[in-house]
This record gives structure tokens, C-alpha cells and sequence, in this order.
């Protein structure tokens, strides 16, 4: 059995699925990348679906964009799923919250203005994310960021490992040695790796977070290293993974779900040589089946939030009281 940090590789993944199908290791109709590229259509268009409908918390993460004076729309991330945002505020030089009002798209009497000022509205309006009013030169400097709250499509599915058929090349790294900038791997870098290209960071343990996007390389001082900014190559240490930019060598749910990702391309490549109505059976019965299994996943914390009271709080008696009403914990 595999070791749980490499549990969550697709690596491993492949391997399951070519001993649990039809498929022979090596075999004309789909290479390992392409074996990835329909796990990635399955995740996308069935499983993420279903996680964040199970729990919001999957795939969400923050956006920040830079406010520009005067300019009132900014582009939707690209890969927000649905293009769609749960959340904007903005954010002021110290992490402050300053809320924003979200405004139908319909509402156009309060975008169409030429003025600029504090926002306090937004809203989605043809594609582009919109503030009202614009902001002033004078308030970015001290509102400077939007931040945005989204669902991000997982990059897309590689190998961190040659398969040695000659098809299918390593498209990440793992990391042996990160100090001073300097990222050293355990072998040759991917030959997708350039001197200057971006990458996402990894980290080897579970759940794999990745811990940075879109990091700039320097150089590339030698074919086993690269160098980049010595904040950003600090946050990996020996075993963690470099990929490209929207690419990822670990799955992106949870390690228990990976056996479902795998019937559902089990079925997805049969699905030409099966009974139609057999298959679309198959398909229904396991839909239920991960939709149990997904319900264990729906929170993260189970139970109920506790009430804390809080007695001798120096909280409360910096507002001259003696007893607290309590505080939620979740």
C-alpha cells in the first residue's frame, strides 16, 4: 500500500485505476495525461459540484485584487468556478474589513456615476466585478485591496513522475533542499520548467494545501534548481512539490474520495462499449453512492458550537463590566 503522503499523488492514483480497470498499462487509446485530463472533467462538472453543495468550505479561498484610482470594474479571476463571487470587502493597509454592500446587477442608477469616493456597493456586471463609487486616488491609499471570496477550479491534473513510456513526463517536482532563494529538486527539472515560468507550491503533507500561486521564478541556475523570492521559496521545505501555474499533482479532494473519481472514469471511458441503460444505471447507483459518502464530508467540525461564559474576561473589563453573556467557539 502506498504511503499516505502519497496517497493523495495522482501517480498513485493512475496506478489504482489501471489495476481496477480494463485498461492495460500501456495501451494505445489514452495516455496517462489524457487518463487526468477526463478525471479533471469529472471532477469539475460532478464532484466539486457536490462538495460545495455538502459544505461550502471546499474549494474556497481568497482573491485579492489591487484597486486602481479612478477605475470602477475589475475582471473576474479566471478560474473562479461558475464565475461567480461569494464575498467582496475591502481590505486597508493593517487587514482591516470594510463591508461592501452587494447590489443587484439591475441597480444601474448607483454605478452610473463618474464620481469617485469610498465604494460601498458591489455587484457582477457583464462579466466584470464593479464597485460603487470608483475609488479615489485618496482612498486606496488607504483601502488598496478588493478581496474577493470564490470557489477556484482546481488547475489542472499532472504526474510529478516520468512513467518511462516516453509520453508521459514529469510535470512537477519535489523539492529537496529550499534556503536563500534557492529551490533545489530531487532530480532534473520537468522539461515544462523554464527559467522565468510561474508556479504553484504544495505542501506533501495532508491536506496538500497550496501555499503559493502564480510564484515567479528568477533563474534557473542549474537543471535540477530555480530560484525565486526568498520569501516565496521559504515557504516549501524538503518534500513538498513545485508545479506549473493552474497545475496540480495531488488531488484536489479529500484522499477518501479518489476511489470515486476513479469508477467515474471507469465508466466514462466503458461507456462506448456498455448498454447504454446499463450504463447510465451504473452512473445513477454511484451518484448515490458518493452522495452518502459526501455527507460525512459536509463539516469539517462536527458537533454543536459551545457557549463560553466568561467570568473574569479582561475583555469584558476593558468595557466595565464583571460578567459575560459568552462567547461562541466553533
Amino acid at each position: 500500500m502506498a504511503e499516505l503522503a502519497d496517497m493523495a499523488l495522482w501517480d498513485t492514483w493512475l496506478e489504482t485505476l489501471l489495476r481496477d480497470s480494463y485498461l492495460p498499462a500501456v495501451q494505445s487509446g489514452f495516455d496517462h495525461q489524457e487518463l487526468l485530463d477526463v478525471a479533471w472533467e469529472h471532477v469539475t462538472r460532478t464532484m466539486a459540484p457536490m462538495l460545495i453543495t455538502a459544505s461550502p468550505r471546499f474549494f474556497r479561498e481568497a482573491y485579492d485584487i489591487t484597486l486602481v484610482a479612478g477605475q470602477a470594474s475589475y475582471d473576474m479571476p479566471a478560474f473562479a468556478m461558475l464565475s461567480k463571487i461569494y464575498l467582496g470587502h475591502l481590505i486597508d493597509a493593517d487587514g482591516s474589513i470594510g463591508k461592501l454592500h452587494r447590489r443587484d446587477p439591475t441597480e444601474d442608477e448607483f454605478f452610473f456615476t463618474t464620481t469617485s469616493g469610498h465604494p460601498v456597493g458591489i455587484r457582477i456586471h457583464d462579466k466584470q466585478i464593479e464597485l460603487n463609487p470608483a475609488p479615489s486616488a485618496g482612498d486606496i491609499v488607504t483601502w488598496p485591496t478588493l478581496r474577493t471570496w470564490i470557489h477556484r477550479r482546481p488547475g489542472r491534473f499532472v504526474r510529478s513522475t516520468d512513467d518511462g513510456s516516453g509520453d508521459n513526463p514529469a510535470r512537477a517536482a519535489r523539492v529537496l533542499t529550499s534556503a536563500a532563494g534557492l529551490v533545489t529538486y530531487t532530480g532534473l527539472m520537468p522539461s515544462s520548467f523554464e527559467a522565468t515560468s510561474q508556479h504553484d507550491f504544495f505542501l506533501q503533507t495532508s491536506p496538500n494545501r497550496r501555499v503559493a500561486t502564480a510564484a515567479a521564478a528568477l533563474t534557473a541556475p542549474s537543471t535540477s534548481s530555480q530560484t525565486f523570492a526568498a520569501a516565496t521559496a521559504a515557504l516549501v521545505t524538503a518534500g513538498d512539490y513545485v508545479c506549473l501555474k493552474n497545475e496540480t499533482c495531488f488531488l484536489p479532494v479529500p484522499v477518501e474520495m479518489g476511489g470515486h473519481i476513479k469508477d467515474l472514469v471507469i465508466r466514462s471511458l466503458g461507456k462506448t462499449q456498455a448498454d447504454k441503460d446499463a450504463y447510465q444505471t451504473s452512473v445513477s447507483a454511484l451518484k448515490e453512492d458518493i452522495a452518502v459518502n459526501f455527507s460525512a464530508a459536509s463539516d469539517p467540525m462536527p458537533g454543536n458550537p459551545q457557549t463560553i461564559t466568561l467570568y473574569h474576561s479582561p475583555y469584558l473589563k476593558a468595557l466595565g463590566g464583571r460578567r459575560g453573556r459568552g462567547m461562541v467557539r466553533d
